[in-house]
């Protein structure tokens, strides 16, 4: 849908089938992961693969008791003037009652899931469940390094295997800027 170029990173926005409901069903989730822009790959098996590589749920939905979820996210746009800030377009799956909605995101709330817990599913059976602090290497997975070669294979091998962080990133106001039943929004423009 969309990458951006902020700081240290490279964030990208797309959607995805959710390998954390896979027990319930088939889910699309849409995602914001990011990779350090210094990422040559690991060492040996893993030269060809980024090893600062991560991933979170992107949460469009209206709040309630039952939230309504948006989540398959069609386009993402940034402000030229603003790298502070996303706005994207989500639909509904098209297997029911179908809708689209506009959600804004802040480039904060993105980091701070970012710097929160990975997710995990101890064996193919078991629920996705928060890693334990004390089982995450050091340095932390995804942190950005001048040489990513050089990190140890216990960081790789975590971050091959814990992508996934446990918490989505919300929206700002805990609404949608915008939504509409019977609708399917395809792109999406800002002005200020």
């Amino acid at each position: 849908m969309g990458s951006f170029d902020i700081g240290e990173y490279v964030y990208f926005f797309f959607r995805e089938t959710a390998v954390e409901y896979i027990n319930c069903g088939k889910a699309v989730y849409s995602r914001v992961a990011r990779v350090c822009k210094k990422d040559t790959g690991g060492k040996n098996m893993f030269s060809q693969n980024w090893v600062t590589y991560l991933k979170a749920r992107l949460n469009c939905s209206i709040s309630g008791e039952f939230p309504f979820y948006f989540n398959e996210i069609q386009s993402v746009y940034q402000i030229p003037s603003d790298k502070t800030k996303f706005y994207a377009t989500f639909t509904t799956s098209t297997n029911g009652l179908v809708g689209s909605a506009v959600c804004s995101f802040d480039i904060n709330e993105i980091q701070a899931t970012f710097k929160g817990k990975f997710k995990e599913q101890a064996s193919s059976n078991s629920a996705w469940l928060p890693v334990l602090n004390a089982k995450v290497p050091d340095p932390r997975p995804g942190t950005c390094v001048d040489d990513t070669a050089s990190l140890p294979d216990t960081v790789i091998n975590f971050i091959r295997s814990h992508p996934l962080m446990d918490k989505p990133v919300n929206h700002e106001h805990n609404n949608p800027v915008f939504y509409k039943r019977d609708l399917v929004f395809t792109k999406l423009a800002v002005d200020k």
